[in-house]
């Protein structure tokens, strides 16, 4: 151990600490400054827990507590607050930087740092002072745009008052601030994982190895022994379902009888901490059986596969679309294009961890206490009724703490489960703030999609029909895959007026990781297709991309592909608007072109209608 005496935010604090003490824990568990985020299980790679130490931004998940003694550090609650703001927090607020804010605090920190040495840096030099801190939400423009006002302010060309919009100018066409932009500014927006309660557990879970297998024997009986170590619950000890039901019964909270993705949870750990949790957890022996793994749709439609589930074939769901006769149109066409396009399945690497926070409320109105479940769905009142059967509780609320990015991905419970179920079965409220790689395990994916299209059109280059046979790998449950089957349906057409259209989609079980919504959920994928079998057809008819979109334009009173009437098109005029940057664009590549003869360049268009075309 050694005595350490530094600054925080202005005042001396001494500490004892060991030798394995990291910044970022005396601040977000001693301190209560939970500014500091923790994303990337502290390998320095994301800069949500960046701080500033004696003048420089330092990410405080790899800096020694131990090594401080005299030094300086400033943390985000330590620029203003929400009454009383700095500048720079101003400046993002009013920049429409702030998104989720989970990234925030640290990209605030890591601005401060530069304007504190650099009071008017151009881009290149805000990039570079960012180059450790990622945002998964604004694509970086804003955040750049929020540096560069920040530095007007601290320069005194202008001021917050001058920048913000009148409320009186109304809603429509200004750019309010977020409400809650503020508070992610300053750092007390409370994220799950910041949310404390008093004597709570901290669980760690027990995840499958196996893509597939049987789960023989669960033996806890050295992990039990350890230190700290409450208890470990396994599918036994939940008394409703055990089941999440989106659409389907299927996706265990705990596995009872096998596993079917890597990473399933088959038992769960709670101990005083959650050092001591996961200690346990490597400790518990599972016994499995190893079942053949079938990653794709063509593996598990094979001739003898296995089913994933016992009461579901793997062929799930199946959905056609069907308007005019596609086969007589394309063999009429002057040009055909035949091929295949696939898409992977693809993460959606939301910063925050799938933090979940769970107890027993006391309920003046009835006998049973209320299970508060504290997480970050996108629909909770759909998820509180999930988890009210799964666990087999009635009296339960949902609520939804700040939500560190989004994407889709939130649709699904993941930690709940667990956290609701372990604080009904030892009656302690629960944290359960799982690793980033368990994040990886927990969450669903978007889908991968396996597509077969033909396209055709006339001697004048008008469209004349559109087949496509695509399979979508829905991994081991089912979530909301069917609706992404007829969401991909709905928008098929795209931009287009296609009169005939043959479609054909396929949902399959397999051993991946399960699918459901990410940005889009759907439609991306099979308009990836469409839009590169548009510039093979362009090509093969030599027509120019952009006036082959333009002629084939949907126009008001035609159908989309399922057959809903649109009564505006503004694509025409999208079109023309784009031109002069689609013409500048190809003649800097032909430029380019000229004088280089390995790496090439070229321009790329692509169109999309989203939203749009649901029947009925």
């Amino acid at each position: 151990m050694k005595k350490v005496t530094f600054k925080v935010n202005g005042c001396s604090r001494q500490f004892i600490v060991d030798k394995d003490l990291v910044l970022l824990d005396l601040l977000r568990k001693d301190l209560r400054l939970t500014g500091a985020k923790q994303s990337c299980d502290r390998k320095g790679q994301c800069g949500a827990c960046t701080v500033i130490l004696d003048g420089k931004a330092v990410r405080s998940c790899l800096t020694k507590v131990d090594k401080l003694d005299g030094a300086d550090v400033i943390t985000v609650e330590g620029l203003g607050t929400p009454r009383n703001p700095h500048l720079i927090q101003e400046a993002f607020v009013l920049s429409g930087a702030i998104q989720c804010g989970f990234c925030t605090p640290g990209m605030i920190m890591a601005a401060k740092a530069l304007l504190d040495q650099n009071i008017n840096p151009n881009g290149d030099d805000i990039k570079k002072a960012l180059r450790r801190n990622l945002c998964r939400c604004t694509g970086y423009k804003k955040i750049i745009e929020a540096v560069q006002l920040a530095g007007r302010f601290l320069r005194g060309e202008t001021t917050p008052e001058q920048v913000r919009p009148d409320p009186s100018q109304g809603l429509i066409g200004v750019s309010h601030p977020r409400p809650s932009a503020m508070l992610k500014a300053c750092g007390v927006a409370e994220f799950t994982a910041d949310i404390s309660v008093p004597g709570a557990l901290e669980l760690a879970a027990v995840h499958s190895p196996h893509a597939h297998a049987v789960i023989k024997s669960i033996d806890a009986s050295a992990a039990e022994k350890m230190p700290g170590v409450i208890g470990v619950m396994t599918a036994k000890d939940i008394k409703g379902t055990n089941r999440l039901k989106y659409l389907v019964p299927d996706r265990p909270i705990l596995c009872d009888v096998k596993v079917r993705q890597i990473g399933d949870p088959v038992a769960a750990v709670l101990a005083e901490t959650r050092e001591q949790a996961v200690a346990a957890a490597r400790a518990v022996r599972v016994d499995y059986d190893p079942l053949p793994v079938m990653r794709t749709p063509a593996e598990a439609l094979s001739e003898g596969a296995l089913q994933i589930h016992s009461d579901r074939p793997n062929l799930c769901y199946t959905q056609p679309q069907i308007r005019g006769d596609a086969e007589a149109a394309l063999a009429r066409s002057a040009a055909v294009v035949e091929t295949d396009f696939s898409t992977q399945i693809t993460h959606q690497a939301a910063l925050e961890p799938e933090a979940c926070v769970a107890y027993l409320e006391n309920d003046e109105s009835g006998d049973l206490p209320i299970l508060v479940v504290i997480g970050r769905s996108i629909n909770i009142h759909f998820s509180m009724g999930m988890l009210q059967d799964a666990v087999g509780y009635e009296n339960l609320r949902y609520e939804e703490a700040y939500s560190g990015g989004q994407f889709g991905i939130k649709l699904d419970i993941t930690s709940e489960g667990l956290a609701a179920g372990a604080a009904l079965h030892f009656k302690r409220p629960v944290r359960y703030i799982p690793s980033l790689m368990e994040s990886l395990w927990l969450t669903s994916k978007r889908h991968a999609f396996d597509m077969k299209v033909r396209i055709g059109a006339d001697a004048q280059g008008k469209l004349t029909a559109y087949a496509i046979d695509f399979t979508v790998n829905n991994g081991a449950y089912h979530s909301n895959g069917n609706v992404i089957v007829n969401r991909a349906l709905w928008m098929l057409s795209g931009s287009y007026y296609i009169p005939a259209i043959k479609a054909m989609g396929r949902l399959v079980y397999t051993n991946s990781i399960f699918g459901s919504s990410a940005r889009g959920a759907g439609p991306p994928q099979a308009n990836y297709a469409l839009e590169s079998a548009i510039d093979m057809l362009a090509e093969k008819m030599k027509i120019d991309p952009l006036e082959f979109r333009l002629i084939n334009s949907l126009e008001p009173g035609q159908p989309k592909s399922t057959g809903r009437i649109v009564e505006q098109w503004p694509f025409p005029g999208l079109v023309e608007a784009v031109r002069p940057h689609y013409e500048r664009a190809r003649k800097e590549a032909a430029g380019w072109n000229r004088k280089n003869n390995v790496i090439k360049r070229g321009a790329g268009l692509g169109t999309g209608a989203f939203g749009i075309a649901s029947p009925g």
